[in-house]
């Protein structure tokens, strides 16, 4: 989708890649798990991954098993209602 897995493994190692899945313009990577096996290759290299749209990935998959290292949840973001009084949009609105 956005990230040129051809890209990401011609360039020097690198200590980490931050990815938000799905995007803030609502785009799914789809391949995260390659992307986390080519970071694995040169070394120990960390994938670590935004929470901050977990909401459309909840109940889907888990991000263990796309190969995430580690990753923050933003709980007011991920389990609650888009707070209309700071015009916010979101789910169902």
């Amino acid at each position: 989708m956005w990230i040129s897995l051809r890209d990401l493994g011609n360039r020097r190692p690198s200590a980490a890649l931050m990815i938000t899945n799905p995007s803030t313009l609502g785009i799914f990577e789809e391949r995260i798990p390659e992307i986390a096996e080519i970071l694995a290759r040169p070394g120990a290299r960390l994938l670590y991954m935004d929470g901050a749209n977990m909401n459309a990935l909840t109940g889907v998959t888990r991000p263990g098993d796309l190969g995430v290292d580690v990753m923050h949840l933003n709980l007011h973001k991920t389990f609650s209602t888009p707070a209309r009084r700071r015009g916010a949009g979101g789910p169902g609105q």
